[in-house]
């Protein structure tokens, strides 16, 4: 990330805002180490539920930090494609992440390795770099037309 140019966007204490993600970041992985494995789907939250709530917080306030910090920049167009077909990515990433994904580790023998937190990670940007052209496609294709479809309907219901 170009920070220079970030904190010329963002114009406010940016470096202290830098460090303050950093911190909770660290912090989280902190907890969570402490924590131990959690899962919404299961209303399962680790050892300690209120450790969970505080990760959670945390998170959230270091994303809303973050943000701030790369407003106007190229990153941020590259969140933003993601961010604005978010609903694409929420209903097909549990089936790829649970279905496909174990399914493919036990054709190929491997399911041993999905434990591990490097593979889950390089598994993530596998994943997030698929997703990157199909959303490229859906605002190429989709979006146009529906776009198009929507301003022929409201020409037609003008009075003349």
């Amino acid at each position: 990330m170009d920070f220079s140019r970030a904190c010329s966007a963002c114009n406010r204490n940016c470096f202290l805002k830098f460090l303050i993600v950093l911190s909770e970041t660290a912090i989280i992985i902190l907890l969570s180490k402490y924590n131990g494995w959690t899962s919404i789907a299961d209303l399962y939250y680790g050892k300690i539920f209120l450790l969970f709530v505080l990760s959670g917080l945390l998170g959230t306030d270091a994303v809303i930090l973050f943000s701030s910090l790369i407003k106007d920049t190229k990153i941020s167009k590259f969140f933003e494609r993601f961010g604005k077909h978010s609903i694409i990515i929420f209903l097909t990433h549990y089936y790829i992440c649970r279905e496909m994904i174990p399914k493919f580790a036990q054709w190929t023998n491997t399911y041993d390795y999905l434990n591990k937190l490097w593979v889950q990670v390089v598994i993530t940007v596998l994943i997030s770099v698929a997703y990157y052209p199909l959303v490229g496609m859906y605002d190429r294709y989709i979006t146009k037309r529906k776009l198009k479809i929507i301003n022929t309907e409201a020409v037609k219901k003008q009075p003349e």
